[in-house]
């Protein structure tokens, strides 16, 4: 019996050992368990703090403002002979005298003054429709005093009110023996900032060889094709199947034109070949830098309005 007894004293030990070490790991669970929980709370009470500054911040910021509320909106449609559009700039300021206060806005295009109305001082201006304009500050100037609250609003009519068009080209193209055939799927996405997703009036392919235009074709939507889709849909695809005459050393492209509810036509570049003077073709190795841009904007007359830039 004695002789088994440093045996079961090493069982025992083993024993306690491993209960030891389990308590050891469940105590490591808890800790870790502690901390997380510790630091749950801490970025809570951070987000919290910060939360306080930031009203705090807004509410200080609103109380030394010289205004109750200010207001900008664009009224009716672009207008496409003068490219402008019409924003009505509204101010209420906490303190005036009707009669003798004199409100003046400034923005890019100059400075205007205001026009009271049931306590509101407000202006239309006329910002261009195709580059962006910034409303700057308006100033109160009574008996001799002149106060001064900055706005630094911004706006871009083109991309708050005109639709979007974004096309890619998806595919194969091979070419030799001086033609070049091309077939693919060409999709379509519309941007409307309105919220409306109206589909385009028209969607031509135009084909352009060293410069000069070809040759276009309408697209028809596949889903058009098939009775599917719906008019609210803001994407389209269109199938594309066709073989073109490219000499040796030209430059082929095909390019989409969409015709908006406005009358503006909106031109993407959605492919480029290219042969050598042996009729070697090739795509264009740039095509990263067009591909997916934004279009290029003409009038019904074919006028370029606006032109991407390429650096942007």
């Amino acid at each position: 019996m004695k002789k088994h007894l440093p045996e079961a004293a090493a069982v025992l030990a083993c024993c306690l050992a491993a209960a030891c070490l389990f308590q050891i790991a469940s105590l490591r669970g808890e800790i870790g368990s502690l901390r997380s929980n510790l630091s749950n709370q801490i970025s809570r009470v951070d987000s919290s703090v910060q939360a306080i500054y930031s009203t705090v911040g807004s509410q200080l910021e609103q109380g030394a403002s010289l205004l109750a509320g200010q207001e900008f909106r664009y009224e009716g449609e672009p207008d496409l002979a003068n490219r402008t559009v019409r924003l009505r700039c509204m101010v209420t300021p906490k303190e005036f005298s009707p009669g003798r206060t004199v409100a003046t806005l400034y923005w890019s295009g100059g400075e205007v003054a205001m026009t009271l109305e049931q306590g509101v001082f407000s202006v239309v201006v006329e910002l261009p429709l195709f580059s962006e304009s910034s409303v700057n500050r308006v100033t109160f100037s009574q008996d001799g005093t002149l106060r001064t609250e900055t706005l630094d609003r911004y706006f871009s009519p083109r991309t708050e009110l005109l639709p979007c068009f974004y096309a890619s080209f998806d595919g194969s193209a091979s070419g030799s023996g001086g033609s070049y055939h091309r077939e693919g799927s060409l999709w379509f996405d519309i941007v409307n900032p309105q919220g409306t997703e109206k589909l385009p009036d028209s969607v031509v392919l135009i084909e352009f060889l060293n410069g000069v235009e070809k040759g276009r074709t309408d697209l028809i939507p596949d889903d058009a094709l098939s009775g599917g889709g719906h008019g609210n849909d803001g994407q389209r695809r269109y199938t594309v199947d066709a073989t073109y005459e490219v000499p040796n050393g030209s430059t082929h492209e095909l390019w989409v034109e969409v015709t908006d509810e406005y009358g503006l036509r909106y031109r993407m570049l959605v492919d480029r070949w290219s042969t050598d003077a042996q009729g070697n073709g090739s795509p264009d190795e740039n095509g990263w830098s067009w591909q997916g841009n934004e279009p290029e904007i003409y009038d019904a007359k074919g006028n370029l309005l606006y032109r991407p830039d390429p650096m942007q």
